[in-house]
C-alpha cells in the first residue's frame, strides 16, 4: 500500500484564505514574525530524510543530494537524475507555485505546534499561526524609507518573543548549518567544504564566510533594472510561453520572462565571482531566502494572471529533461508536476492551482477585489503593478517632446549559451564603468550529475534590458530619443562577464562566452499620454555598434522582421 507524502494547502480547523505578506512588512507583526522565525529554526533542526518534511529534505527536491522524494521515480530506467525542477519550460512557474505550497504547508504546520507552548495569550498567538502563510520578498520595490535588503537578511541574530519570552536568537534566514553529511557529500567543489550556506563566499576554502555587504550592494545597485523588468515583465507579456521560461525563441516579446527575472535574483543573492549557494541550482533551496524568491515570483504569476485572465499554460518542450520528464517531451496543463502527489496515486497539475484562493492563500494586492469580476480586478491590479514599478517608464522627457520628434524606448537584446561557461555566471551592462543592469545564468557546473544541463548544451536564453530611463538620468539634457542623439550613449556601454572557472581564475567576457549577441532595438510610444502606452514595431539596429562585442550580423539571430535600420 502506498504511503506517500501529500502535498496540500495548510491544514485549518478554520480554512481561509489568509495573506502571503511582505517579509518587512511581517516583520512588523511581532506574533506572525516570531512564529515564523521560530518554525523556521525548528525546521532546519531536523535531519534528512526522502520522505518528509523537514527543511533538508524539501530543500533537496530542487537539486542534490539527487535522491527521490515520495518515491517518485522515473518512467524509464535510463533517466540520469538531475533533479526534479522545471527550468526553461512552460511548467516553471506552476511547478514552484506547488513547491512553495509545499514549504508553507510545512511552516504552519510548525507555527501551530509552537503556538500551543505560549502559557499566556495562546488564543492569540494560535490565531497568528492559523494566519500565517509563507512570506515574500519583494525584491523590486523596497518601499519608502526601507532598505532594499530586509536587514533580517544580514543579521546574524535576532530578537523575537519565544514561549519563554523576548530572546535574541541565531537568525535563520542568514545562514542555515547542514546536519547530515550524506548530503553535503553530495556536493561538488567548492560547496561540499561548507558546513553552512553562504551568499558572496569570501572564498573557496572550508573557513569562508558570507558577504553580506556584497550582497545588499548589488541590489542597490540593480533595483532600477529589476523594478523596470518586472513592469515589462507583467505589463508587455502577452503570451504564456514567453512569460513562463527563459528558453528564447524565434518569437521574443522584447520583455524579459518571468524566469529570466528569477535567474538574475538567485545570481543576486549567491554571488557569481565565487557562487554561493542560491547562485546554483542544485544547492539553491538550502539557502533559507529561496522561498522568500519564490514565494515572491508566485506573487508575480498572481499578478500576471489578474492582468492576462484568459491564459494558463500551453504545451510546450521540457529542455533537457527532469527526473520524470523525458528530454524534449512535451509537457502540458495537464502534465504531472513530479514529485509533488496530491492523493496516494495522483500528482498535482498546473490545472489544479491556477486559483490561489483554491490553496487558502493570496496577495497584499488583492484585498478588498470582487474576484467576480475579472476586468475589474484586472484594472485594479493594473493600477498596483503601475504604481508599483512602472508609473515612470514611458513618460517622454523632455515634456513637449519637440516638433518632429517621437517618444520611443531604447533597449538591449543579449542572447547567450545557458551552459556555455559550466556554471552560473552574470553579466554586467556597464555605462561608463558604471553596473547599471546584469543578466544571468542560474545552471549548475559542468561536472554534476544533471540532467537539465547535460544533454543540450547549445540552449540559448533571451535578455532584455531596458535602457531609456538609464539615458535622461545619465544625460537629463537629451534632446531626444532619435538613433542620432542615442548613437554615442549606445557607445558608452560595455559589458563584463562575473563568474569562475573550474581552474579558479575569472571569467573574460571576451573568450568564455563566444555565443554573446547584443542587439540594440527601439518601440515608438505610440500613445504616451494615456495611462498605458501602446509600443509600436520594433526597429533592431544591427549595425550601430559594428566592430563591438557580441556584434553580429542580423542574419545570424534568426528573428521576424519587423525591421532594422
Amino acid at each position: 500500500m502506498s504511503n506517500h507524502p501529500i502535498v496540500q494547502p495548510v491544514q485549518s480547523l478554520h480554512p481561509a484564505v489568509h495573506n502571503r505578506r511582505e517579509l518587512r512588512d511581517l516583520q512588523s507583526d511581532h506574533r506572525q514574525f516570531s512564529l515564523y522565525i521560530l518554525s523556521l529554526r525548528e525546521l532546519m533542526k531536523e535531519h534528512f530524510n526522502v520522505n518528509d518534511f523537514s527543511y533538508p529534505s524539501i530543500a533537496g527536491i530542487h537539486g542534490q543530494p539527487y535522491v527521490e522524494w515520495g518515491s517518485s521515480g522515473p518512467e524509464t530506467s535510463d533517466t540520469q537524475f538531475g533533479g526534479y525542477c522545471t527550468h526553461g519550460s512552460v511548467l516553471f512557474p506552476t511547478w514552484h507555485r506547488v513547491y512553495t505550497l509545499l514549504f508553507e504547508q510545512a511552516l504552519f504546520a510548525k507555527a501551530n505546534e509552537i503556538a500551543k507552548q505560549y502559557p499566556t495569550e495562546r488564543d492569540e498567538w494560535s490565531k497568528a499561526a492559523d494566519a500565517l502563510r509563507s512570506p515574500y520578498w519583494d525584491w523590486a520595490h523596497a518601499g519608502p524609507g526601507k532598505p532594499q535588503v530586509p536587514s533580517v537578511l544580514v543579521t546574524p541574530s535576532i530578537s523575537i518573543t519565544t514561549p519563554e519570552g523576548v530572546k535574541e536568537v541565531d537568525n535563520p534566514l542568514y545562514t542555515y548549518k547542514f546536519l547530515d553529511v550524506s548530503v553535503t557529500n553530495s556536493f561538488g567543489d567548492p560547496w561540499h567544504n561548507w558546513k553552512t550556506t553562504l551568499r558572496y563566499p569570501t572564498n573557496e576554502n572550508p573557513d569562508a564566510k558570507s558577504n553580506m555587504a556584497g550582497f545588499n550592494d548589488w541590489f542597490v545597485d540593480d533595483v532600477k533594472h529589476l523594478r523596470n523588468e518586472v513592469y515589462m515583465c507583467l505589463t508587455r507579456n502577452p503570451r504564456w510561453e514567453t512569460f513562463s521560461n527563459h528558453s528564447a525563441t524565434d518569437e521574443p516579446v522584447g520583455v524579459n520572462s518571468l524566469e529570466t527575472i528569477h535567474d538574475q535574483v538567485h545570481e543576486g543573492i549567491g554571488g557569481s565571482e565565487t557562487e554561493g549557494h542560491m547562485a546554483i541550482i542544485p544547492v539553491a533551496a538550502f539557502d533559507a531566502s529561496f522561498f522568500l524568491h519564490h514565494t515572491n515570483v508566485d506573487r508575480l504569476l498572481s499578478l500576471w494572471q489578474a492582468l492576462h485572465p484568459d491564459l494558463w499554460v500551453i504545451p510546450g518542450p521540457q529542455p533537457n529533461g527532469t527526473f520524470t520528464i523525458a528530454d524534449g517531451a512535451t509537457v502540458n496543463v495537464d502534465s504531472d508536476l513530479t514529485p509533488f502527489w496530491n492523493t496516494q496515486s495522483t500528482y498535482w497539475k498546473s490545472t489544479e492551482v491556477k486559483s490561489t484562493d483554491d490553496l487558502l492563500y493570496t496577495y497584499p494586492e488583492f484585498n478588498g477585489l470582487e474576484k467576480s469580476s475579472p476586468q475589474q480586478v484586472k484594472e485594479a491590479i493594473m493600477e498596483k503593478v503601475d504604481a508599483l514599478y512602472g508609473h515612470h517608464l514611458f513618460v517622454p522627457k523632455p515634456k513637449p517632446m519637440p516638433s518632429g520628434r517621437t517618444p520611443r524606448t531604447w533597449n538591449l537584446h543579449i542572447r547567450f549559451k545557458k551552459y556555455e561557461f559550466g556554471s552560473s555566471f552574470g553579466i554586467d551592462v556597464l555605462f561608463d564603468g558604471q553596473r547599471v543592469a546584469s543578466v544571468a545564468s542560474f545552471a549548475s557546473r559542468r561536472n554534476t550529475p544533471c540532467a537539465n544541463c547535460q544533454n543540450n548544451i547549445n540552449l540559448e536564453l533571451d535578455s532584455f534590458v531596458h535602457l531609456t530611463e538609464l539615458f535622461y538620468e545619465k544625460e537629463p539634457s537629451l534632446h531626444s530619443l532619435d538613433l542620432e542623439h542615442v548613437r554615442p550613449l549606445l557607445e558608452r556601454i560595455t559589458f563584463v562577464m562575473r563568474g569562475r572557472k573550474e581552474d579558479g581564475s575569472p571569467a573574460d567576457i571576451d573568450h568564455d562566452l563566444p555565443s554573446l549577441k547584443v542587439l540594440p532595438y527601439s518601440q515608438d510610444i505610440i500613445d504616451p499620454d494615456s495611462s498605458f502606452p501602446r509600443l509600436g514595431n520594433v526597429v533592431h539596429y544591427p549595425g550601430v555598434l559594428r566592430g563591438r562585442l557580441g556584434q553580429l550580423p542580423y542574419s545570424e539571430w534568426a528573428l521576424p522582421s519587423e525591421g532594422t535600420a
